[in-house]
């Protein structure tokens, strides 16, 4: 009888044992249910109530792997609201619901599927208004979108362009105005100095003026071509300065873009330089080259005025206003100046090359 009940008391104690852990497995389980539906709760009230438009997608590539299209898995409803469809594209490939792909959409897919994020904007011409798609890998086969609205920041940039290009134009224009009086003035003077003096004064504003008028004529706005503005430039003090028969200006630039208060400082240099030169370097009837170059690398740029004539003394003046201002352009550019003898006169300018290079091997 004590055996017989031995064994029913260690049998109790194990269905008590065993009512136990079964009772905290399912509430564990219970647990981790909550848990998960309220994730999902939240999942689906951001999902739903999100201002930005958000849909997750599988991709369909082609042969060699490539993002061809995809396939619609989500979308809430803001981004049915931000697209102005009526219908839900969950089901639907993106050629389907999209008639006309913007370009870059599917190779900016194709990149986000390898591990990098990417963002582009998109002109919507259905609805008239600017997107920023934010494109991140979910899988190896499914991949989150999120559309951000930015019409309101791209009208701000647009009220802000016009508002610069129509500052830039009145610019321009006054420089244009005070440029023809000091012309106009120096072809009334009977005084040869003065009449020089003047030219040259035309020539600086001249220099600023055409920075102004290569920015507005591009479309940029804060940025300008050098090289192109230098070409312009060379010409101009060709037609101006030299005597074609005697005296030739060439220029080799490498393609570089300069914000627009450095080119501003280095189109004035290079005027100061290549008037000293046209000046100086060959009198009547002395012939000859004056060159401009202007290089650059990632650390440097690089800008020489050369010319085979007379050259500097050895002790150049500082008293001239010329040899004055560049001095005071190429400290305003941080730059280091040198003036070589090889014959003649090469005036070395150097810069960090603080601007955006456009050549290939830059």
């Amino acid at each position: 009888m004590a055996l017989q009940g031995s064994v029913r008391i260690g049998a109790d104690r194990l269905r008590d044992a065993a009512g136990a852990f079964t009772e905290r497995v399912f509430r564990r389980r219970r647990a981790v249910a909550v848990r998960a539906r309220e994730a999902d709760l939240r999942y689906r009230t951001l999902f739903e109530c999100v201002s930005d438009g958000f849909a997750l997608v599988e991709v369909i590539p082609d042969a060699a792997g490539h993002v061809q299209d995809y396939l619609v898995l989500e979308a809430n409803p803001a981004l049915l609201r931000m697209m102005n469809w009526n219908q839900s594209p969950v089901g639907k490939r993106q050629s389907e619901a999209l008639a006309n792909m913007p370009t870059g959409w599917l190779r900016a897919c194709d990149t986000a599927m390898q591990g990098r994020p990417v963002t582009l904007e998109h002109h919507s011409r259905r609805t008239g208004r600017w997107f920023e798609i934010h494109f991140s890998r979910i899988t190896n086969r499914q991949l989150a979108q999120l559309i951000v609205d930015i019409t309101e920041r791209k009208q701000a940039e647009q009220r802000g362009a016009e508002m610069f290009d129509e500052l830039n134009h009145r610019v321009k224009n006054n420089l244009a105005i005070v440029s023809s009086m000091l012309a106009m003035q120096a072809r009334s003077t009977t005084a040869p100095e003065v009449r020089e003096q003047l030219t040259i004064a035309v020539d600086r504003i001249q220099t600023v003026a055409d920075i102004h008028a290569t920015l507005y004529r591009t479309g940029r706005k804060d940025e300008v071509d050098f090289a192109a503005y230098l070409n312009g430039l060379c010409d101009r003090l060709g037609a101006s300065l030299l005597d074609p028969a005697r005296v030739t200006l060439t220029l080799d630039a490498a393609p570089t873009t300069l914000p627009l208060d450095r080119a501003v400082a280095l189109g004035v240099l290079v005027n100061e330089l290549v008037t000293n030169a046209a000046k100086h370097a060959y009198p009547a009837p002395d012939s000859g080259r004056i060159s401009v170059r202007l290089e650059h690398d990632d650390e440097t740029l690089a800008l020489t005025v050369e010319d085979g004539g007379q050259g500097f003394p050895a002790e150049p003046q500082d008293t001239g206003l010329g040899m004055r201002l560049i001095r005071s352009l190429v400290e305003q550019l941080g730059a280091t100046f040198e003036i070589k003898h090889n014959p003649g006169a090469a005036i070395l300018v150097r810069m960090p090359a603080e601007a955006k290079c456009e050549a290939s091997g830059c």
